[in-house]
């Protein structure tokens, strides 16, 4: 179901529905203490908004791994929009931290210039920034 939808193909989706597999499907991602949707991570990580509003509607729920696969793939448009929601999808420091992994400063600045601005260490940025990006 990841791949599906990080590869942003609803019809694969729901091809694996109806054999069976859920699309609430959970798994853990990131190191992260929470099961995630993974259909909802997977979108959010290729960049797809039409999947996410699919998922969306189909009930599936997002959290704060939503906003930092978002950041970490460089989808600034996927992380406003999850933003954008009502109510806005939680973040938390991974958002800042995935941003400065991938290298992706726009959405760092962006993420950081929000009211109120997305939680972060700086001293993590800037070591992750430097050991994943030359």
């Amino acid at each position: 179901m990841y791949l599906a939808a990080f590869q942003g193909s609803k019809k694969a989706m729901e091809w694996l529905v109806s054999q069976g597999i859920p699309l609430k499907i959970k798994g853990k991602y990131s190191g992260s203490d929470n099961n995630e949707v993974v259909a909802v991570v997977g979108a959010a990580a290729g960049g797809h908004i039409e999947i996410l509003e699919w998922l969306k509607s189909e009930g599936c729920k997002f959290n704060e791994e939503t906003c930092s696969c978002a950041a970490e793939g460089g989808h600034l448009d996927v992380l406003q929009w999850a933003r954008s929601q009502d109510p806005p999808c939680d973040w938390d420091e991974r958002t800042c931290y995935c941003a400065a992994r991938g290298g992706h400063l726009e959405i760092l600045k962006w993420a950081r210039s929000q009211d109120p601005p997305c939680p972060w260490d700086p001293e993590d940025c800037v070591r992750v920034a430097k050991s994943y990006n030359d």
